[in-house]
């Protein structure tokens, strides 16, 4: 496989991840789920510097293996492990994004 697509590839599979964890932190805080949305995103900022994604000579590095610039995707992929990082607020308290209807005590039996 050729460098450049090598670089392609990369760049690609790292924006698939992101969204992957974006809908399932998403679909979690939706479910009212604040503790489940925390540990994704979470293992992802783990993840993330496990394999030292949130360094930019590493996003660089595979910037260079390609014949065209993708200085915009290393940008944004530095944006959202920022913004991944910065994410360790307290969901305990947090409430859910859709709030369960209250049944007066009629509708809850029947």
């Amino acid at each position: 496989m050729p460098a450049s697509k090598k670089s392609h590839e990369i760049f690609d599979t790292l924006m698939a991840i992101t969204k992957t964890v974006q809908v399932e932190a998403t679909g979690y805080s939706l479910l009212g789920e604040k503790q489940a949305a925390t540990l994704s995103l979470s293992q992802f900022n783990q993840f993330i510097g496990e394999n030292k994604l949130n360094e930019r000579d590493t996003l660089l590095t595979f910037n260079s293996y390609s014949d065209v610039d993708l200085g915009d995707l290393v940008e944004g992929f530095e944006s959202v492990q920022q913004n991944i990082a910065q994410l360790s607020l307290p969901f305990a308290e947090a409430q859910p994004l859709i709030a369960e209807p209250e049944l007066n005590e009629e509708e809850s039996h029947a």
